[in-house]
């Protein structure tokens, strides 16, 4: 098990913590008519402009139709009187393997993959989104910024905090001081309590099930726990999440005893699917294979049939290199093969693991079947040569 250094978050929350408080500003969906105040426009100015930053930035996950998908849950939660003000809320998602989802304070919601994967319904994606739109309806971000008394201290803290996670890490780097308060430290207790609270709400009138909320966090909680991680960004710490959860279950023991609703499972699944994979990918870049084992399954088992998840799985005990993992290799990539006897790169993996065992006879066969179903390979002059080598030398024993 990978464990990763462990940040301070008092440390980390007592350098992001602002200055006097200020009377609260009336929620959008409260006001007749709103337009941002001028200095209020101006931090909207600096979100967009972190924003043009990060969309250039190459994180940015590139499936539309997830993101339609992620969108049009998001339009269901969306108060009418917000819509009808010209507040737009957008989606869009991160290819981050770390939990998180941030918005900015003129309606742009970034969601993480990593956090996406962890989600089992469409309702857990609603409470997500609709906690993190909430921080636009109640202008927490204006509030909270506009009381900064160093935001450079801000994004350094962020930066410090985000550092031991390689390229995935960088983020921090990425999104601002504007970015990094919403991603990194959230805002006061009581801001996030009251984004739990409208949350909910959101999530009833749309007609989700308000319960997908706690044990969304609750999962999020566990998977931290037995990973052994403490992550740089706000959902990826076990203070936050445990305030989430205690807050939630407050809110449904009181105002939503009886509450029933829509969970969406198939639905999110069908969405999610391809997500899977792509996030293990990320998982495994950065050594968390306990969660790229959990996505890869997860994937095998919406598509038993299908070769892909098979071989992921493979790649993965190949690249993990732990006792027992060749043998887990092997039983992957042949299943990879049972699925679709045509599928090259399981044969390729098969080939890798058969040679570096000795086991030449084996490791020929798989490296030929390989160039014989992918004759344009980009690396099919490196197999060559592996069987070139092969050819060279006397069948062991094996």
């Amino acid at each position: 098990m990978v464990t990763y250094c462990r940040i301070n978050i008092s440390i980390l929350v007592a350098i992001l913590l602002f200055g006097c408080a200020t009377a609260d500003l009336p929620p959008i969906d409260e006001q007749k008519s709103f337009k941002p105040l001028a200095d209020e426009e101006r931090i909207w100015k600096r979100a967009r402009e972190e924003q043009a930053r990060l969309d250039r930035s190459g994180h940015l996950y590139k499936n539309p139709e997830l993101s339609d998908y992620a969108n049009r849950v998001a339009a269901k939660l969306v108060p009418g009187q917000v819509r009808s003000q010209g507040v737009a809320i957008e989606i869009r998602i991160l290819k981050n393997p770390l939990l998180n989802a941030f918005a900015y304070p003129n309606g742009v919601i970034y969601v993480h993959t990593g956090i996406l994967v962890k989600m089992e319904n469409e309702a857990q994606l609603a409470a997500l989104l609709g906690h993190e739109m909430s921080h636009t309806i109640h202008r927490h971000a204006f509030e909270s910024y506009r009381n900064a008394k160093n935001t450079s201290a801000v994004l350094v803290a962020a930066q410090i905090a985000a550092a031991p996670f390689g390229t995935y890490g960088l983020l921090a780097y990425t999104v601002g001081a504007l970015g990094a308060t919403a991603a990194v430290s959230g805002y006061s207790q009581g801001r996030e309590s009251e984004a739990d609270g409208t949350g909910l709400e959101l999530m009833m009138a749309a007609g989700y099930d308000p319960r997908e909320a706690l044990r969304l966090f609750q999962h999020l909680k566990t998977e931290l726990e037995e990973q052994n991680v403490e992550e740089p960004f706000f959902f990826g710490t076990h203070p936050r999440l445990q305030e989430r959860i205690e807050n939630i279950r407050r809110l449904l023991d009181t105002k939503y005893p009886d509450a029933r609703g829509f969970a969406g499972t198939a639905a999110f699944n069908r969405h999610i699917s391809e997500l899977l994979l792509d996030n293990a990918e990320a998982d495994i870049a950065v050594g968390r294979f306990t969660s790229a084992r959990k996505c890869i399954e997860k994937y095998i088992g919406l598509h038993p049939s299908r070769p892909e998840g098979h071989y992921r799985l493979g790649e993965l005990y190949r690249q993990r290199g732990e006792a027992g993992d060749a043998d887990r290799a092997l039983s992957a990539y042949a299943a990879a093969v049972r699925c679709d006897p045509g599928h090259p790169a399981a044969y390729k993996g098969i080939g890798l693991i058969c040679y570096k065992q000795h086991r030449r006879k084996q490791a020929r066969e798989a490296f030929a079947t390989y160039l014989q179903l992918h004759p344009g390979a980009g690396d099919a002059a490196y197999i060559k040569r592996y069987l070139e080598e092969l050819d060279t030398k006397t069948e062991g024993s094996r």
